[in-house]
């Protein structure tokens, strides 16, 4: 361990880290969903006029699916924004889609249609503004979380924590110093092992001749499963302000 490493060293993303792995399930997750919810709030609240937001929201077509209803939530749940702020982006995005339509052209050819310029090429909304601050965050809470993770109370928590989905393990992996590797490395191996004997005592426990009680961890370890190999995804918002 290093030298510099005796006493925590003092980060203000290692408070957001230590409070998001207090909580279930995946906390880069969890950390990057709470600053999507604070980035969109933030544009509709103050920067829907902005000239090079607007730009780039007019060249992606608005935002993308996720990022579309996740902002429908925004305006519904959380106050002082409104759907008006949606209203003023979109009604450039719709200019932009309408001009895009005149470059789709259709022509015959022995009595068949065919298409000249692919209709969806320039039609569909596939990566948004929020989908690279997202990727921009994510780079830098696992940067941070590398560095929190080289004090052994901080490994504490973690191995006491839910850990993280596989998709942000594997980034991690691949970032971090090879002290954490070899942690994260042990950690995550007896997480699986764990998750599979769970996996397999919910099955065995279900079937007619056995008697034995489904324990908490097995009867969610389905659930589990999931979010551990595709990420967190929450039904609410987690910001309330």
């Amino acid at each position: 361990m290093e030298k510099n490493a005796i006493a925590p060293p003092l980060e203000l993303a290692f408070i957001e880290l230590e409070q998001a792995l207090r909580q279930p399930q995946c906390a880069i997750c969890r950390i990057i969903r709470q600053s999507e919810e604070r980035y969109i709030w933030g544009l509709l609240y103050e920067f829907t006029g902005d000239p090079l937001i607007r730009g780039e929201l007019n060249k992606t077509l608005g935002f993308c699916h996720y990022h579309a209803h996740l902002t429908t939530r925004v305006v519904r749940e959380l106050q002082l924004v409104s759907g008006s702020g949606v209203a003023r982006i979109y009604e450039t995005v719709v200019q932009c889609y309408r001009h895009r339509l005149l470059g789709v052209e259709v022509g015959r050819r022995g009595g068949l249609l065919r298409r000249v310029k692919k209709p969806r090429e320039g039609l569909v909304p596939e990566h948004c503004i929020v989908c690279s601050f997202s990727q921009s965050m994510e780079m830098v809470e696992l940067g941070a979380l590398g560095r929190f993770l080289r004090h052994p109370s901080h490994q504490d928590l973690y191995q006491h924590s839910d850990g993280l989905c596989n998709p942000h393990f594997a980034q991690l992996l691949a970032k971090a110093d090879w002290g954490v590797k070899n942690f994260l490395l042990a950690d995550q191996k007896r997480r699986m092992e764990r998750l599979e004997q769970n996996l397999w005592e919910l099955q065995r426990k279900q079937s007619y001749d056995v008697h034995e009680a489904v324990t908490e961890d097995e009867a969610g370890s389905w659930m589990e499963a999931i979010w551990r190999f595709t990420g967190t995804s929450w039904s609410r918002l987690l910001t309330r302000e």
